[in-house]
């Protein structure tokens, strides 16, 4: 009989091919693991950044529902946005191709936004949706920047025109008629035309935009407080990027929503005609030409949808605590003009208590008083002539700003402008204040 005996170094050999086996086997499995995660890791980072970026797209969202429209006729709830409900217009959700936002704007006159970005990840882990979360505080840019903005021409005729700045919100420069609490920002901008300066002294910049240019008279100058010319202080008191959007102004409100102003008749001698406005909606074709106008008891709102020619010795009297805005022409039709005699807000009234806006329609408007204009204009159509005294002696005075297709500067006046305007609407634009992620 035969026995066979197997080497026991086949059976080792054995043995060691397995074990080799499987330690590569967990080598691979545990390299395949790593990978792994680190992709979901990796995809997880994109879209953690993706949701960001989502969310942002709904800060712009909302921040074109702010801007689709001049400041005096916003409405927050257009486009699809509804409300307001608990204090906030929407929320304004869209699905994107990689996620999706959803986003709110608040009730208040600086409106927070908060918009929430979602993006999926498509490999799943512990997180398979990504969400991240903005508040966003709004700022405005006001209309009124600078003292005196044109589209167009800005052309200063006669001798005596003085422009200079105060600010009525601080105690230290609040009053135009102290030499020594005015300031040099009393600048004067156009976009697209010239800036004829002549003989006027200006305690401000000139500015025009890219394609524009400027003239000075012999005795005309631009500089600061102290400064007699000729000319310019320094060429850095000249800007040649000036840029501005003349948004059209649209009715204040539905026609309906109006109230008729009634004639008021004062039995004194000579007798006082006046339209007595409060707080309200207040809506006429014209308004007779011997007809004053008081404002007392609240915000009014007029709206003057023909020619607004009271006589050149007619009155805008607004009271303590009153404020007006007064609108005047259409959205299409015949042009229309205004024509304005003393606008008087009262011995503690600021330039934002009176406030004039120009639809369309409005191509002319014209100060002719024998006092002081204490107030706004914004009428993008339209071209503003201011028409000053006839003798050094006789000067008028205009405090607030203005923003028009042309302005025409006439005779011997003074023209203030008042920088609390820039903190205030009308809001030529809302911009991202300040941002945090909740």
């Amino acid at each position: 009989m035969k026995v066979s005996i197997r080497s026991s170094n086949q059976g080792s050999m054995l043995v060691i091919t397995v074990c080799f086996a499987v330690v590569i086997g967990l080598g691979l499995v545990s390299y395949l693991l790593l990978v792994n995660s680190k992709n979901k890791l990796v995809s997880r980072s994109l879209h953690w950044n993706m949701a960001m970026a989502h969310a942002e797209a709904g800060v712009e969202e909302a921040l074109a529902q702010l801007n689709h429209k001049f400041g005096t006729n916003l409405d927050r709830a257009a486009n699809g946005w509804g409300g307001p409900t608990a204090g906030v217009f929407g929320p304004r959700s869209r699905n994107l191709r990689t996620g999706a936002y959803s986003v709110t704007l608040s009730t208040e006159t600086y409106p927070t936004i908060i918009s929430t970005g979602y993006a999926t990840n498509p490999l799943g882990g512990n997180i398979a949706t990504v969400a991240r979360t903005v508040e966003v505080k709004t700022a405005i840019a006001s209309v009124f920047q600078v003292g005196m903005a044109a589209k167009l021409n800005v052309t200063f005729k006669g001798n005596n025109v003085h422009i200079d700045s105060f600010d009525s919100a601080d105690p230290a420069h609040d009053d135009p008629l102290d030499p020594t609490e005015v300031k040099a920002n009393g600048d004067v901008a156009s976009t697209d035309g010239f800036v004829s300066v002549g003989n006027a002294n200006i305690n401000g910049k000139i500015k025009t935009g890219p394609g524009g240019s400027y003239a000075f008279g012999p005795n005309g100058y631009a500089g600061p407080i102290g400064w007699l010319g000729p000319g310019l202080y320094s060429p850095d008191w000249y800007q040649n990027d000036f840029n501005a959007d003349f948004k059209d102004v649209e009715p204040p409100f539905d026609k309906s929503a109006g109230f008729s102003p009634v004639q008021i008749t004062v039995n004194t001698n000579p007798k006082t005609n006046y339209w007595l406005l409060s707080e309200g909606n207040w809506i006429a074709s014209g308004i007779p030409n011997n007809c004053n106008i008081v404002v007392a008891g609240g915000n009014a709102r007029l709206w003057i949808t023909g020619d607004f020619k009271p006589n050149n010795t007619a009155e805008i009297i607004i009271t303590d605590g009153s404020t007006i805005k007064l609108y005047v022409g259409e959205t299409t039709g015949p042009d229309t003009s205004a024509v304005f005699a003393n606008v008087n807000v009262g011995a503690t009234g600021k330039a934002a208590t009176f406030q004039y806006y120009g639809l369309p329609t409005n191509k002319e408007v014209t100060w002719s008083g024998n006092d002081k204009y204490k107030g706004t204009v914004y009428a993008p159509q339209a071209t503003f002539t201011m028409g000053g005294g006839g003798s050094p002696s006789d000067v008028f005075d205009y405090q607030g700003a203005c923003v028009v297709y042309e302005a025409v500067l006439n005779g011997h006046f003074n023209f203030h402008y008042d920088e609390d305007l820039k903190k205030k609407p009308p809001v030529a634009i809302y911009v991202a204040g300040r941002w945090r992620e909740l």
